[in-house]
């Protein structure tokens, strides 16, 4: 109604909100036909604002949303991360801890939408291992400095808040790869995790770990499936 009401009389739409404001007011008061409703002026008929429509006038300018000024245009490679925007279910199964041992299974449940400045793709995670339950909060951005994929993971239950996951992450066609390390009383291990989107609705993930970079050991696999 506003948008309509805009373009009329040269676009003036914050005096012609204000006035259909006053004007339904004066309707829905109980002596609707008295003299002070009839009486009172049209913005467009009157060269003084009352104070009632100044607060008008506030109300709609502080409505209005406020952009940042001065910052570069978000960049295109943000583009590739949009694919994971939405609702996944992910299930699949984890390799025994020990030589002999049973295998796992694990399911996370997946909700990604955009920060509201766009530069931002986050995810929350309610993640079930085996029964072990555990929420996070992921951030996948393009670092302009960097010029590379960023990926960050932080727990809220299940894990220690104490080091959150930090990651490059490259993407490279329909595949997304996060690596990582670890030093475990002097001795190091590495991790990479693998996101191939066979669709726009289906990915597969897998996640490995070395502990050299040579030789690697599957250590989940599973899939994705976007909800509607």
């Amino acid at each position: 109604m506003l948008k309509r009401m805009g373009t009329e009389n040269g676009g003036n739409m914050p005096l012609l909100a204000a006035d259909a404001f006053v004007r339904d007011a004066c309707m829905d008061r109980p002596k609707a036909g008295s003299v002070e409703c009839l009486q009172t002026p049209s913005p467009l008929q009157s060269s003084r604002t009352p104070p009632m429509r100044i607060a008008i006038f506030s109300a709609l300018f502080l409505a209005a949303p406020v952009f940042a000024t001065g910052f570069p245009p978000l960049a295109p490679e943000l583009k590739a991360l949009d694919v994971q925007a939405g609702h996944w279910i992910y299930h699949g199964t984890t390799a025994p801890k020990k030589e002999g041992g049973k295998a796992g299974t694990f399911t996370w449940d997946e909700q990604c939408g955009w920060s509201d400045d766009k530069l931002f793709l986050m995810c929350s995670f309610d993640n079930d291992w085996s029964g072990h339950k555990l929420q996070s909060l992921v951030v996948d951005t393009w670092n302009t400095r960097d010029k590379s994929y960023w990926h960050y993971e932080m727990f809220a239950v299940g894990s220690s808040g104490a080091k959150p996951f930090a990651s490059r992450m490259s993407i490279r066609g329909n595949t997304w790869t996060e690596s990582g390390e670890e030093d475990a009383h002097g001795k190091k291990s590495y991790e990479r995790i693998s996101y191939v989107y066979h669709s726009p609705t289906e990915v597969t993930v897998k996640i490995e770990i070395s502990p050299d970079q040579k030789q690697w050991k599957t250590t989940l696999d599973g899939t994705g499936v976007k909800q509607p």
